[in-house]
């Protein structure tokens, strides 16, 4: 009779072990399954520049906030001279601010703002004065192409601008300079920035 409840508790012990297997193996595929957020694409990178770039992004996937992500980024990069001159690269910044923007769904100028780097700071006062020309009444095209053709390769006119911040809407209302165009109905504005 002992034996026969030693021998039931033991197949319940292997059944409940091979139930919890079966369900960790389940939770493993779907989780493997599941699609993974992809990175902003690195073209024409070498791949050990690709790996660099993973690895300061890495830095702040855990932030909860895009400031945070800035912050971790920013402090990751000053324990490696080569990672702090990657990120004050052009290229490698904008691509920092993309994967920012994306993966806390907000503007480029809010995760400019939050990276902080020399860069950064430099990239945004290029961005804001193209801004200013193009919500000027009278858009002047020529001031726009003069701008553009000494900073074409720096600069980004699909940026992502917070525009109309305040106290109670901190993140403003996002739009490009196209959206900028479309809103003022200003059609040299539009044709420029199609050309470029």
């Amino acid at each position: 009779m002992i034996k026969n409840r030693f021998f039931l508790a033991f197949l319940t012990l292997i059944f409940a072990s091979n139930i919890h297997s079966m369900k960790r193996e389940r939770e493993t595929k779907l989780s493997q399954a599941q699609p993974k957020s992809q990175p902003f694409p690195f073209t024409h990178l070498p791949p050990e520049m690709q790996y660099k770039i993973v690895t300061l992004l890495g830095a702040g996937s855990t932030a909860q906030t895009v400031e945070d992500a800035g912050k971790a980024i920013n402090a990751f990069a000053h324990t490696n001279t080569e990672l702090k001159i990657l990120i004050n690269d052009p290229k490698i910044c904008l691509i920092i601010i993309k994967n920012l923007s994306k993966q806390f769904k907000c503007s480029d100028q809010e995760a400019t703002e939050a990276l902080q780097t020399q860069e950064a700071k430099e990239r945004l006062i290029l961005q804001q004065e193209f801004l200013h020309i193009c919500e000027q009444e009278d858009f002047d095209e020529e001031k726009f192409n003069t701008l553009y053709g000494l900073y074409q390769q720096y600069v980004d006119l699909n940026f992502i601008f917070s525009v109309g911040r305040t106290e109670d809407d901190p993140s403003g209302i996002h739009e490009t300079l196209l959206i900028l165009g479309a809103i003022k109905n200003d059609c040299l504005l539009i044709r420029t920035l199609l050309n470029h």
